[in-house]
Formats: structure tokens, C-alpha cells, sequence
């Protein structure tokens, strides 16, 4: 991967060349700002559809966001990130699509990513 060293954002900050989208460049002197957000709620072993309801207020989880409001959204089951292919996620709802459900106990977490668009 070809990078060059951006020592006008970051002291000993590298970033890949092309990459406009993400990493602005020099001359506007800052990279994109994110904002993150986890739904995290408990398989029961039987259930493929989570809901609010179901969150782990614990972990201070998130509810579960709309997909049209965030940039991208990672499902991770058990700690492996699962294909898109798997599931669905609407305001307030994940539905699993696999044959099998997540066992009992199973920890089921949504990432939400929001990037921010820099102030103009």
C-alpha cells in the first residue's frame, strides 16, 4: 500500500494516497470525524429478531439506530463480525436471516458509524 507522511494533521500519522473520501488531504488540515454507537442485547438460543426492548441497558446500549441515518453498520455475534448477506436492520429491529439462531448466552452487538461531514 503506497502512503505518505502527513505531518501538518498528525505527527506520525500515515495515510494511503487515493483515498479522498476518508482522509481529506493536506490542505484542509483535519481527517473526517466519526461518531460510534453499539446495540448490544443477549441471545435466548430461540430468537432471530432483537428489538429495543431487548438491548443490555448495562452496557449503556444504544437502541437500535436507522440504517438510512449512519454510514455503516457491523453485526457481531460471539465477537465474529457477521456478512450483510446474514441480517436486516430497520429502526428498532435486527432480524437474523441464518438457518440457525445464536445459541443461548450468545452476545449479539450492532456498530453503528456515522461519519461526519467536516464544517464547511
Amino acid at each position: 500500500m503506497l502512503t505518505r507522511k502527513v505531518s501538518l494533521i498528525r505527527p506520525g500519522l500515515f495515510m494511503p494516497l487515493g483515498c479522498p473520501d476518508i482522509y481529506p488531504g493536506i490542505d484542509q488540515n483535519q481527517l473526517l470525524q466519526t461518531e460510534v454507537s453499539y446495540y448490544c442485547a443477549t441471545a435466548n438460543g430461540a430468537a432471530r429478531i432483537f428489538t429495543d426492548h431487548d438491548r443490555m441497558l448495562e452496557y449503556d446500549s444504544s437502541v437500535i439506530l436507522n440504517p438510512d441515518r449512519v454510514s455503516y453498520i457491523n453485526l457481531f455475534i460471539n465477537g465474529m463480525l457477521q456478512p450483510p448477506i446474514l441480517y436486516d436492520v430497520r429502526r428498532g429491529v435486527l432480524l437474523l436471516k441464518s438457518m440457525d439462531v445464536p445459541p443461548a448466552g450468545a452476545v449479539i452487538m450492532l456498530q453503528f458509524v456515522k461519519i461526519l461531514m467536516p464544517p464547511s
